[in-house]
């Protein structure tokens, strides 16, 4: 029985001890896919970064992470090359390589004499070349072959598809393709067709319905071309069928839509949104139920809705209809404006006339007061009959009067 105690008290403390040891995280951690990479030099850490394992490293970091730590300025790193080993053993390694564990990279800086060049490649052959020292600060030139960069853009190849990531402290020989700020000319089978440079040449040739499938230089179709619009050239290929054109017609306006020979079927979504239209037919007799499957090119015309769709006669009518009615609307304004004129007119001599008479008679009572005051100065003195001399003037003398003088 003791025995069996001290038994199970040895295991206990196996146990514990087991799982309170600071190596205990480490036996039973469950395994990461996860590691650490690390950049550092004599002057102290650099970058420090965690990686999925298996990750391969394209590039190592250069110049401009040392001068972002700080402990480098741009004449420190002037004239030197970069150099890495692994930091616990001091192999050096080189990209690419491939991270499968936690590694440290030391980065040194040894002198060199050693310049770099880089290209700039324009054109079908053309190039310009750019001298820097080890380690020295580049610059995007603003001109190539005195042809601006258009935004400064610059590719990875001529297929202008991949930006290039510019080395701003000049490290290796590199080349760029600029994407330049010029028009190109390209004659294709004897007619001219103007595109961008860097673009794509067949997209320029492109139609609705047509496409060119390949390029070549010579005449016969023996020489492919293969590359983007880099400079004035003649080049010659074939046409081929892509799609069939569905015109929409109403009137004077038209509306052109494409569908693919490989599907080749008309449906309703593809009918213009903004012509109004009620229903689409091949001609004034043939209704059409849509989807239809077509092998050629094709025209279709606007319909009323009716048995018919509306016709070129049709459309005269409703055309002459509209021009008389538009011309009675302007003969009616005009009428009406013209009664509204005449009618203002007459009430204006109306209120005139008023005016006048008013004025008429206002006047005769001031006429007879001045008169009346005119004759009382006269003769203010007879009095003695009761009838002043302004009674008498005011009144006319009677006949039997005018016989007793």
């Amino acid at each position: 029985m003791k025995k069996k105690f001290a038994f199970i008290l040895i295991l206990s403390g196996v146990i514990v001890a087991i799982f309170c040891s600071p190596f205990s995280s480490y036996a039973f951690a469950a395994e990461t896919d996860e590691c650490t990479l690390s950049y550092f030099t004599d002057r102290g850490d650099i970058t420090v970064s965690v990686i999925t394992k298996g990750t391969v490293i394209e590039n190592f970091v250069g110049y401009s992470a040392l001068l972002y730590s700080g402990l480098y300025t741009q004449s420190d790193i002037l004239g030197k090359t970069l150099k890495y080993t692994v930091g616990e053993t001091g192999e050096e390694i080189s990209a690419p390589f491939t991270v499968n564990d936690d590694i440290s990279v030391k980065i040194s800086l040894e002198q060199s004499e050693k310049t770099v060049t880089y290209t700039y490649a324009y054109g079908l052959n053309g190039k310009e070349e750019i001298e820097y020292k080890i380690g020295e600060l580049a610059e995007i030139p603003t001109y190539v072959n005195g042809i601006k960069i258009k935004n400064g853009l610059l590719y990875s190849d001529e297929t202008f598809t991949e930006y290039a990531e510019f080395k701003e402290y000049a490290e290796k020989d590199v080349t760029y393709y600029p994407l330049l700020s010029k028009t190109i000319i390209i004659t294709f089978n004897g007619k001219s067709y103007s595109c961008s440079y860097g673009s794509d040449i067949k997209e320029t040739l492109k139609t609705g319905t047509h496409a060119v499938k390949t390029l070549y230089t010579d005449e016969d179709k023996t020489v492919i071309y293969d590359k983007k619009a880099l400079d004035d050239m003649t080049l010659y290929g074939d046409y081929v069928r892509t799609h069939y054109s569905v015109t929409f017609v109403n009137g004077t306006t038209s509306h052109i839509s494409y569908v693919p020979i490989e599907n080749p079927v008309v449906t309703e979504e593809i009918f213009p949104k903004n012509m109004g239209t009620v229903e689409w037919r091949f001609d004034e007799t043939q209704k059409l139920d849509f989807p239809i499957t077509i092998d050629d090119d094709i025209v279709l015309y606007s319909s009323n809705g009716l048995n018919n769709p509306i016709t070129k006669s049709d459309r005269i009518i409703l055309y002459s209809l509209g021009s008389v009615l538009l011309l009675m609307i302007i003969w009616g304004t005009l009428y009406e404006y013209r009664k509204s004129k005449k009618k203002q007119k007459t009430e204006e001599q109306v209120m005139s006339s008023v005016g006048n008479t008013d004025k008429s008679i206002e006047n005769i009572p001031s006429q007879n007061t001045s008169e009346i005051r005119g004759t009382e100065n006269s003769s203010s003195g007879n009095t003695d009959s009761g009838i002043t001399d302004n009674d008498s003037a005011a009144q006319p003398q009677s006949p039997e009067n005018e016989d007793g003088k």
